[in-house]
């Protein structure tokens, strides 16, 4: 069994004795968010798996996703009704959307999925299959009602409850993640259930245990490159986060390695470049990667960068691709607005833009009124837009977990001193100082302003 307790590098417990509920980590938003970015694709998505099979349906050995795939639509073809076949379909073409980027996947995988819940509608492996789909698309309270059940009715499934996991983290339940991603360790401490142990880690501050945890899932391996890949790329995120370069840059390789062309692993290496000085050098590669094929994370890591060097015109451009990103994701039906709000806010340059932000922000609050990263988003598009409503108590809530990521503790300490908290500012924002700021590369403006206005040092790191 792998404990999921909080301890900080020297052993500590997190809270000095105090027991600590952890949370998870997942999602398909912009690189302002980029660590918990991929550690959805490792906790959740990467690793989503069907039911166990009821009879021998692939020759091959681990087959990939689109061989399942292909050889489940070509068993409907001869039984449109085979039960077992459409609740695979549910599952495996979330999993090929996911690895292949293909959005119209996730509409194949409703179909199936709602003509297996004509033929039965409380199986586990049905509403295993549309609690997974359910998480991807970001409705989590459906994900939570389907993913219970599943786990009902098997509660020996570590997948059922690592689906289960996510959505209570994601809807801000804490404690009872904690206790059941205990539950899910319990039953199989393999990659995902470390993977998830890694991020709860890290949420909580300690990275260390983080990076831990995550080369053990490393270590137990996986049944395929892509989530080999992702594995790696994310044990190479938690050494950039603890300033150690060389040995991230090694981790990147090995994803590259693994899944040729994952973009985790180009992202990871344009921020080794970022966190060396190369600032030219992680542009033109930021650049090559979004004209290879673009997407939200791809491109808002360009628009950042492009914003550090005053490129304001190119910067718009890119951004323009993030929100025909967004667009294509909502035509199948994933809710967008915590991932709206966090990319606008960031870019807002006017009070326009800045109450176009706060209105997402509000909305995405809304469904998740206890997740610290829609909490920090409210607090930030707020005290952009000037609105002191509540700001400082939703600041607050975001960074109640422990020490987090620094983004958070900008974005706190802007809060509190709008709010006219000066004191409790200077001391967030030196926290924040504390952590270099390569993986989010927004934040950098913003705590130089607020330093500014603070009268607080800048580390060298924060001046690229």
């Amino acid at each position: 069994m792998t404990d999921v307790t909080f301890t900080d590098h020297e052993g500590r417990r997190a809270d000095g004795g105090r027991a600590v509920r952890p949370a998870s980590r997942w999602r398909f938003v912009p690189a302002v968010a980029l660590t918990a970015v991929i550690g959805v694709l490792v906790g959740r998505f990467a690793f989503l798996d069907p039911a166990p099979p009821t009879e021998t349906v692939f020759v091959t050995v681990n087959p990939s996703p689109a061989a399942q795939l292909a050889a489940l639509e070509a068993r409907l073809e001869v039984r449109p009704d085979d039960l077992d076949a459409l609740q695979r379909i549910g599952v495996v073409a979330v999993t090929e959307g996911i690895e292949s980027g293909d959005l119209t996947l996730f509409a194949r995988a409703d179909a199936a999925i709602a003509t297996a819940e004509q033929l039965a509608p409380e199986a586990f492996a049905t509403r295993y299959a549309r609690a997974s789909l359910a998480l991807t698309l970001h409705r989590f309270d459906e994900a939570l009602e389907h993913g219970r059940v599943a786990v009902a009715a098997n509660p020996f499934s570590a997948e059922a409850l690592g689906v289960v996991v996510d959505a209570q983290v994601e809807l801000g339940l804490y404690d009872a993640a904690a206790a059941d991603l205990q539950r899910m360790l319990d039953l199989d401490p393999g990659l995902p259930a470390l993977a998830r142990t890694s991020y709860l880690r890290e949420l909580h501050g300690d990275l260390p245990g983080a990076l831990q945890a995550m080369q053990q899932a490393e270590a137990a391996g996986a049944p395929s490159g892509f989530r080999t890949a992702v594995t790696a790329a994310l044990v190479g995120d938690l050494h950039l986060r603890l300033g150690q370069v060389d040995d991230a840059e090694g981790a990147y390789a090995r994803a590259e390695a693994a899944s040729p062309g994952l973009i985790a692993a180009a992202l990871g290496a344009i921020r080794v470049d970022v966190a060396r000085g190369d600032l030219a050098g992680a542009t033109e590669a930021a650049a090559t990667l979004v004209e290879s094929g673009p997407s939200a994370v791809t491109a808002t890591l360009l628009a950042d960068l492009l914003r550090l060097q005053g490129r304001t015109a190119e910067a718009e451009r890119s951004e323009a691709v993030v929100r025909a990103n967004f667009a294509d994701e909502e035509a199948v039906g994933h809710l967008t607005e915590l991932d709206r709000a966090r990319f606008e806010a960031d870019r807002a340059a006017d009070a326009a833009g800045a109450a176009r932000a706060a209105d997402l922000a509000r909305i995405a609050h809304g469904i998740r009124p206890e997740n610290v990263l829609a909490n920090d988003t409210l607090a930030w598009a707020l005290t952009l837009a000037g609105d002191q409503t509540a700001v400082a108590d939703h600041a607050r809530a975001a960074i109640r977990l422990g020490p987090v990521d620094p983004t958070f503790l900008v974005h706190a300490a802007a809060a509190l001193h709008a709010s006219g908290d000066d004191a409790e500012a200077t001391t967030m924002l030196a926290r924040a100082l504390e952590e270099a700021p390569w993986f989010s590369l927004s934040a950098l403006r913003p705590a130089q302003d607020l330093a500014a206005a603070l009268g607080v040092a800048v580390p060298d790191a924060w001046q690229l």
